[in-house]
């Protein structure tokens, strides 16, 4: 199999097995939207941060954002199963879709059996690894730089009001508060941090895909 073929195949999938051609290109403004709302719990971590918005208001904030996000995911997800129902001949998975387009065209270019199968995904992991770079190094400080800022402001804060038994109390149950709100917010900033990685490697991450599946869909079908 020559490396123009393969070029090829990465080509026609890079362009008809995307996100951007099977859906987003179709709803440009709910995908924008779906963004935003994502990036509104960081959006009022930096402005508390950098004491842009008082910390009181940062757990009401916080709350509201991430309700907001999940409303709006989960809204996002329905409309994008019933499009794809729609177009994809019944179809409602992404990833359902992505094999069967490139089992057709690999079919259509006579890559059909096992060895050439085999030596395809090869290749393809190769270049993933070729293509990759690694961002975790940047992860550690980057989470730190925003975090620490705001739990040294937040609780400061409320320790200069600690006056008596009650007052502490209050304390001691906003910390609680804030821990929980920091370990959603954990949890928010790693999937965030998981989308910049995938689109700052995202040609390997389209080498890596190729090659799942073909090993695991299309492949395996040949071994059955």
């Amino acid at each position: 199999m020559s490396d123009q073929k393969i070029k090829d195949i990465f080509k026609y999938y890079n362009r008809m097995g995307s996100n951007w051609n099977i859906w987003i290109k179709h709803d440009k403004l709910g995908f924008s939207l779906l963004i935003l709302t994502i990036l509104m719990p960081i959006l009022v971590l930096v402005l508390c941060t950098f004491g842009t918005i008082g910390s009181g208001s940062t757990v009401a904030l916080m709350v509201f954002s991430i309700l907001l996000m999940s409303v709006g995911y989960i809204f996002y997800s329905i409309k994008q199963k019933e499009f794809l129902k729609k177009h994809y001949y019944g179809m409602s998975s992404m990833y359902e879709i992505k094999v069967n387009i490139l089992r057709a065209y690999l079919y259509k270019k006579k890559i059909r059996t096992k060895e050439q199968l085999e030596f395809l995904v090869r290749v393809l992991k190769s270049k993933s690894e070729k293509k990759k770079r690694n961002l975790n190094l940047w992860f550690a400080p980057l989470f730190l730089t925003l975090l620490v800022p705001l739990w040294n402001s937040m609780l400061s804060e409320r320790a200069k009001k600690v006056k008596d038994w009650s007052t502490f109390l209050e304390l001691f149950e906003a910390t609680a508060i804030l821990v929980i709100i920091m370990l959603i917010f954990i949890g928010l900033f790693r999937i965030i941090w998981y989308l910049i990685k995938k689109s700052f490697n995202a040609k390997s991450e389209l080498y890596s895909e190729m090659a799942n599946i073909i090993e695991e869909e299309i492949l395996f079908e040949k071994i059955k």
